[in-house]
């Protein structure tokens, strides 16, 4: 729960990671003495001008974790935990840590970068002179292609979803919509029942990244499971996700009960980005099929004409297509003409 410095609550968000945020008295003016804002209090600034200027439930507790596990660092090595005093070394230091515990290069790498924006950020707000990131280089991290979604394992879900439950009809409704839509987890959650174009055979996505707006597939497989998700719903939330009593899914609560499912069915390479592997493989299997690379960047919601080629590429090297191709056209046979 945020508080103003007078101690009123203003509102919540997610918790801060068991940070000690000491109690500060209201500023006096005439007191002569001055009122120290210590590094967990600026954090929770910077989350609530995330929430004020629009970024998701996922973004605001990523970087309440990224950055709260940096001071809970800095906690524990008995810093003053005053924003001005944390130099490179404290930041050089707990990479440091990190690699000597065996975290892996794309784990040090996302710190420094949450890190990174939080003192960006101070320093805008005048509340560092300088960014103690800066200089310090982010580690190289070796290029893994993620996988995507086997047709076999999509199936072997669907097996355990009975459409005629009120969680089976439901879970599989959104098997169907995140692979024949490519929402992303946020997107997902927030639709409502108003939302749904049966006509058109589109859905809504009101909260997408950057607070756009787009139309989405509502794909043909996913409306027979969900008229009997509708039909066995008995209340009258304009949510379109509830749970069993019938109350809004929270955010956690669809990543959970992917997860669940995929580790049900065996699905074991494939449970580490339960939900955002569904994107992924929206995304090839809409261009391989033929829809043109613009209208899936656009159905999905990307600006940013590279994640689709990262996609695509790792798609077809997954695939095995480059070496097949290369095969059929034999291009060395053909150069010395054998």
């Amino acid at each position: 729960m945020f508080q103003a410095r007078n101690g009123t609550q203003i509102f919540g968000l997610p918790g801060n990671n068991g940070l000690s945020v000491p109690a500060v008295a209201p500023e006096n003016p005439d007191s002569g003495r001055e009122v120290t804002e210590r590094l967990p209090q600026l954090l929770e600034l910077y989350a609530r001008n995330h929430f004020v200027e629009g970024s998701t439930e996922a973004t605001i507790k990523f970087y309440r974790k990224e950055v709260g596990l940096f001071l809970k660092f800095l906690e524990s090595l008995g810093h003053s935990m005053v924003p001005g005093e944390v130099s490179r070394d404290d930041v050089l230091n707990h990479l440091a840590d990190l690699k000597e515990r065996g975290r892996r290069p794309r784990t040090i790498r996302t710190r420094r970068q949450a890190v990174l924006s939080f003192f960006d950020w101070a320093k805008e707000w005048g509340k560092v002179e300088k960014n103690p990131v800066d200089g310090i280089k982010a580690p190289k991290v070796p290029k893994r292609p993620k996988p995507f979604l086997k047709r076999e394992s999509f199936l072997k879900l669907l097996d355990l979803c009975p459409i005629n439950t009120f969680l089976g009809a439901r879970r599989q409704t959104m098997l169907f919509v995140l692979l024949g839509s490519g929402m992303r987890l946020n997107e997902l959650r927030h639709l409502t029942l108003d939302d749904l174009d049966w006509d058109g055979s589109r859905v809504r996505v009101v909260y997408g990244k950057g607070q756009k707006q787009r139309w989405a597939p509502f794909p043909k497989q996913a409306q027979v499971p969900m008229l009997r998700y509708l039909d066995l719903r008995t209340d009258d939330l304009p949510s379109l996700w509830v749970t069993e009593e019938r109350k809004r899914m929270g955010y956690d609560g669809f990543g959970q009960d992917i997860r669940r499912l995929m580790e049900r069915a065996g699905i074991i390479g494939e449970i580490e980005d339960a939900v955002h592997i569904f994107r992924r493989t929206f995304a090839v299997t809409a261009v391989d099929a033929g829809v043109p690379r613009e209208l899936t960047e656009s159905m999905a919601g990307w600006s940013d004409t590279r994640m689709l080629k990262h996609y695509i590429a790792d798609y077809e090297d997954d695939q095995g297509k480059a070496i097949e191709s290369f095969q059929e056209n034999d291009p060395l046979g053909r150069w010395l003409d054998l």
